[in-house]
């Protein structure tokens, strides 16, 4: 900007306007004419100097694109008028100029001159434009959703702030029982402990999480849900409510245990390696001193081809509570074999830097020393 009489500022302030990321206008209040641009405004419409700008728009309203809303100001035909509208107008008016849309904001330098600042809010306009109709959308089908999927929103700390009929149904909670408890709560203690972390993670970077997890209603009955948690930003723009859908697959997964179970009865009366590689699911056969005698391909996929590195099977198997692992005193098998009657093993496994928890069907062969392991994923992450 050029020094002028009309405000009294130091070569400094005037290099600082000059750099400003934002549109500045001076305009002389008594003539209602514009009088300078800073240099962020003269590059905006690719003009050398103010000079230039003057000799193509002589005034920065015909510059202002008509809108069909009133919180634009536009070219109405009454001239430099617009000056007048933002200071008798206590509202946040705008412009199009361009293309882009600029919130204006006019401040008093003295008697007769004022400072006019154009910042560019586009994409936030854009934004709050596709919020809009995101958040119409997801009324439009709540009722709908409502009826078959379970549904849930939670503050940014994790805390449920709403539960709809159906999650309240499943779990056997009401919903006043709920809100205000963390997610977290209504997971199984394995859940929290391995694949909450991920979920939290996602969360704190405002990202979709899409996964299986474990919960457990009030009667401590398990429930399989598969769930999808995406961010919502709320109307102050700052701030995200998380809705997650759920769907119940806990049928699902207890069919999957009968069909495994079938097609390990059927396996029993072929020899070790028919054994393991007539079971659809991940599965190995084991000695004595748990040394792998058979594996199928599924496991071998699993394993990432090392099995034959390792001395038994239950080096693969992580100290966690609610899990099986190698003990120095009672051998991990009897203790799996033990579970199996009244509940199902579980053991966690990492590879590869990923860590899975593993339902564990396991069955003595024949009353021999060679033992059926199959493995079964209970909570897939999904990231």
């Amino acid at each position: 900007m050029h020094e002028h009489s009309y405000i009294r500022q130091t070569d400094f302030a005037i290099t600082i306007i000059d750099h400003l990321q934002s549109m500045i206008a001076v305009v002389d209040v008594k003539n209602l004419e514009l009088v300078d641009l800073n240099r962020y405004a003269l590059n905006f419409y690719d003009k050398k100097d103010f000079a230039d700008f003057k000799e193509s728009h002589v005034e920065i309203y015909k510059t202002f694109q008509k809108v069909d809303d009133p919180l634009f100001l536009q070219d109405n035909g009454l001239g430099s008028m617009w000056i007048m509208d933002i200071l008798n107008d206590t509202s946040v008016n705008k412009v199009m100029i361009l293309g882009r849309i600029f919130r204006i904001l006019g401040y008093m330098a003295n008697e007769t001159h004022m400072i006019v600042t154009f910042d560019d809010i586009t994409e936030l306009e854009r934004q709050n434009s596709a919020m809009v109709q995101q958040n119409q959308l997801l009324e439009s089908y709540m009722d709908i959703i409502d009826q078959f999927t379970l549904v849930s929103k939670s503050d940014p700390y994790g805390k449920l702030t709403y539960v709809n009929e159906t999650f309240c149904r499943v779990f056997g909670y009401t919903s006043k029982e709920l809100i205000g408890r963390p997610l977290k709560e209504i997971m199984a203690p394995a859940v929290v402990n391995t694949l909450f972390p991920k979920i939290r993670e996602c969360m704190d970077e405002v990202k979709t999480w899409n996964g299986v997890f474990e919960g457990y209603s009030k009667t401590a009955q398990v429930i399989y849900l598969k769930a999808t948690i995406a961010p919502i930003l709320n109307s102050d723009q700052i701030s995200y409510t998380f809705f997650g859908m759920y769907e119940n697959i806990t049928d699902l997964h207890e069919q999957q245990f009968e069909e495994l179970s079938e097609s390990i009865e059927k396996a029993l009366d072929i020899n070790l390696q028919l054994i393991v590689d007539s079971i659809p699911m991940c599965a190995v056969i084991v000695d004595e001193e748990s040394r792998i005698v058979a594996a199928n391909a599924l496991f071998d996929e699993l394993s990432f081809g090392f099995k034959d590195t390792l001395a038994a099977i239950d080096e693969l198997f992580i100290p966690q509570e609610g899990c099986v692992y190698s003990d120095p005193i009672f051998d991990w098998k009897d203790i799996a074999l033990d579970l199996s009657l009244n509940d199902t093993p579980r053991v966690l496994i990492e590879l590869d830097g990923v860590r899975t928890i593993y339902d564990l069907f396991i069955q003595q062969y024949e009353d021999s020393d060679h033992y059926v392991l199959c493995f079964v994923p209970t909570c897939v992450s999904g990231l």
